[in-house]
């Protein structure tokens, strides 16, 4: 059965429909027919939003369920997203869990693997594969076991898929970043310095060169990290946090602000950003972790790192790029660092607006005036607003009444 879903303004400078209006014919979960159309919108249709890391303690932690992961993926606006474990997931019964639990999602979702265990010994990495592991993740929080990685990127290798690394180095003993130095933090050290990035870009770049695989290096906090992942070849990518703020929130001491790796300063921001409009990352993460409340809403001392972004990645990034490039940045460059970059890195079949593709579209709203955002995200606003996915031909109605 056929339905209809228009006036769509199309973003996607793939397409022959790019900066068009447009009313769609959709049937059976594509594309079958696209037409010209007259009619005004402030709805633009663009290829669907990748999301290159984002987190969940699931199954470990029963504050979340798979199907309230689903439906705030798709309120923020991500096709796809390259998931992992908060706690790890290096065993394969919990792969066969969460793929079994998620098959119904209208989000695809991408299993990141932990490719060692909490004591630094290699997962079953061949079981975890078979179990569903699209690629390999350690928990941001677990010191990187570097003979383990040395052991484990040729096999890696041989069995395919991204491997995600965190560029982070401990230093001395009980130095662990932090978690162990929240009152350091607020009274204004930003972690580790940021040599500890570069001294894991080296070890991580060594690795690499000489046992290959797909290493991609994330997310990257600071200017000396770019650069260096720059002129050592590195993939690379960055996440929400460190795009839209700066070590500044440290001093409200709000435990909201407190993620791992921390915020730097606003010269790092601006560097990261730059990046952005460049088009230098082969993708953007939301880093998003929706933490136990009782482990956010305390003092900073007791807080765990991490942030939940979701649903509002985009409008955050949206509006952080274009209150510093207003005249350069735009959905054509928002398209291409959100969605075709990443599809081309991680090998996802490729998106457009084009007759008989497959539907696996965002759809946002574009206002004159920035909105407010609600909490946690108090104090920002954005003019751009997620009004939803196309990933199924019966989506139409309820997007229909979304657009008018």
């Amino acid at each position: 059965m056929e339905a209809k879903l228009g006036p769509l303004f199309v973003v996607d400078p793939s397409s022959r429909w790019h900066r068009q209006v447009v009313q769609l014919t959709l049937s059976d979960d594509r594309l079958v027919a696209i037409d010209p159309c007259d009619a005004p919108t402030h709805v633009y249709l663009m290829p669907g939003a990748v999301d290159f890391q984002a987190w969940t303690s699931y199954p470990q932690k029963p504050h979340e369920t798979p199907q309230q992961l689903a439906k705030l993926a798709q309120q923020s606006g991500f096709t796809d997203v390259l998931l992992g474990g908060w706690e790890g997931w290096y065993e394969p019964e919990t792969l066969a869990q969460l793929r079994q639990a998620l098959k119904e999602s209208p989000v695809r979702f991408h299993l990141l693997a932990s490719w060692a265990q909490p004591d630094g010994t290699l997962a079953p990495l061949e079981s975890l594969r078979a179990e569903g592991a699209f690629g390999w993740a350690l928990p941001p929080l677990w010191p990187v076991p570097w003979r383990s990685l040395y052991q484990a990127l040729p096999y890696l290798r041989y069995l395919g898929g991204p491997i995600l690394l965190l560029p982070y180095w401990e230093g001395l003993p009980g130095e662990v970043g932090v978690p162990e130095a929240e009152e350091l933090a607020l009274a204004g050290w930003q972690g580790l310095p940021p040599e500890a990035e570069l001294l894991a870009l080296h070890i991580i770049a060594a690795l690499h060169h000489r046992e290959g695989g797909p290493v991609v290096v994330g997310p990257l906090t600071t200017s000396q990290g770019y650069q260096l992942s720059q002129s050592l070849s590195l993939p690379r990518f960055t996440a929400v946090p460190y795009l839209v703020a700066s070590a500044e929130k440290l001093l409200t001491y709000d435990a909201f602000w407190k993620v791992h790796p921390p915020l730097r300063p606003a010269s790092d921001q601006a560097t990261l950003q730059a990046a952005t409009m460049q088009r230098e990352w082969v993708g953007l993460a939301s880093g998003h972790i929706q933490l136990p409340l009782e482990e956010k809403q305390c003092e900073w001392a007791t807080a765990k790192p991490g942030q939940a972004t979701w649903p509002y990645a985009l409008p955050l990034v949206w509006e952080a790029l274009k209150t510093r490039y207003p005249e350069k940045w735009g959905l054509s460059r928002l398209v291409e660092v959100w969605a075709h970059q990443p599809r081309r890195f991680l090998g996802l079949p490729p998106v457009r607006v084009e007759v008989g593709a497959p539907l696996a579209f965002t759809l946002v709203r574009l206002y004159e005036t920035p909105r407010p955002l609600p909490p946690p995200w108090e104090g920002f606003a954005s003019t751009l607003e997620v009004v939803g996915l196309l990933t199924r031909s019966s989506d139409a109605d309820s997007l229909q009444s979304r657009i008018l």
